[in-house]
């Protein structure tokens, strides 16, 4: 049985993906070590990975993203801050933050797409929803050394408009992986 590994994201727009750039430019300067550094024209915010799907499947994903997407207004988001997971002292992943309150139409959205792909068979997420664009994954870096690097970098809180979601395939390779789009699908009223 042929199966892609897909996700659900959105995108960022380009005055947003020019100032990671320039916060990746600066971070990689400053931290020596093993990073793999995210593409800037792959950045992108995450709402749910649905790991490899059975192309059969992928059919149902598409009515059901079109289903959501009506039903949910476009909305802003914007660049907030560094930070990296687990924590800081002990970083596998390096992020820009997205600032969004648990009542924004973000996190709305989010829980309805959880809730909608828990019916189709998708697994729910273990970890809580925390809006983030990868920047780069630490293979090696000396302890303790971003608290002070993200004290000197800061990261100007450029807004955007969210006005569609996507489906994505995701290609795995030794140069990285590749994000193919699936398809988009406008969120309600996004012409206003």
């Amino acid at each position: 049985m042929t199966k892609l590994r897909t996700f659900i994201a959105v995108d960022i727009d380009s005055s947003a993906r020019g100032e990671l750039a320039l916060v990746q430019s600066r971070l990689k300067k400053e931290l020596p070590g093993k990073i793999s550094w995210s593409e800037p024209k792959n950045i992108h915010l995450t709402l749910k990975f649905l790991g490899d799907t059975d192309f059969e499947k992928v059919e149902a994903v598409r009515k059901k993203l079109r289903e959501i997407a009506v039903t949910y207004n476009p909305f802003a988001l914007e660049l907030s801050g560094l930070g990296a997971f687990p924590n800081e002292k002990n970083p596998r992943v390096i992020w820009a933050g997205l600032s969004a309150s648990p009542e924004s139409g973000l996190f709305k959205l989010v829980g309805g797409i959880e809730k909608e792909f828990f019916a189709l068979g998708f697994d729910r997420e273990r970890n809580a929803f925390h809006p983030h664009l990868t920047l780069g994954r630490v293979k090696q870096l000396k302890a303790n050394l971003l608290p002070a690097v993200f004290g000197r970098i800061s990261l100007s809180k450029i807004s955007f408009k969210v006005e569609d979601i996507i489906f994505f395939q995701s290609t795995l390779s030794s140069r990285g992986p590749t994000y193919t789009k699936i398809a988009v699908f406008p969120l309600k009223n996004n012409s206003v």
